[in-house]
């Protein structure tokens, strides 16, 4: 029998989103977050997984936090009686 047979990965990439449920623009980095992995490694549309600095990371929670607070917003309005 040839070949190797199905193709597995050793570590599958854990993810805590998708990009097709959330994508998260992060002006300071004028880019989009589309995937995070548990690791902490992320990608960004058109781009593949990174590590992201320490100011990226920060850019990144605080346009998550600033988003956050928008959809707590958006939530209020719209679940009024």
């Amino acid at each position: 029998m040839g070949g190797r047979g199905p193709l597995r990965r050793r570590h599958p990439k854990p993810k805590l989103w998708h990009d097709a449920a959330v994508k998260l623009y992060v002006a300071p980095m004028d880019a989009v977050v589309v995937e995070v992995r548990a690791d902490g490694w992320i990608r960004l549309e058109h781009e593949d997984w990174s590590r992201p600095s320490l100011q990226e990371r920060r850019a990144i929670i605080y346009a998550a936090k600033d988003e956050l607070e928008s959809l707590k917003e958006l939530l209020e309005v719209l679940d009024l009686p």
